[in-house]
């Protein structure tokens, strides 16, 4: 028998936050924060180098970087979103 769509959303939901918790998640956002900071530290480089044409490398970093930076939100917003899916807020009266 099928999941209804809740209870898929609530699956969804424990799941995600079963991965949030897990070790391999904390050695995940680990890794990509390192690669942040060293492609930081490299486009910081670049500018301040200023040499003709490395702009474009510098643009490529940042591109880079907001990219991972993306990817690690985005286990916090897709739990964020089930969580309001599956439990609405009550309205105010």
């Amino acid at each position: 028998m099928p999941l209804e769509e809740t209870e898929l959303r609530e699956e969804q939901l424990q799941q995600l936050r079963r991965l949030a918790q897990s070790p391999g998640w904390a050695l995940l956002r680990q890794r990509l924060a390192q690669l942040v900071q060293r492609n930081e530290a490299e486009k910081a480089k670049l500018l301040r180098d200023s040499v003709m044409g490395r702009g474009t490398r510098a643009s490529y970093l940042q591109g880079h970087v907001d990219g991972v930076q993306a990817a690690m939100s985005e286990l916090t917003k897709y739990a964020q979103e089930l969580e309001r899916a599956v439990n609405p807020p009550s309205p105010v009266y």
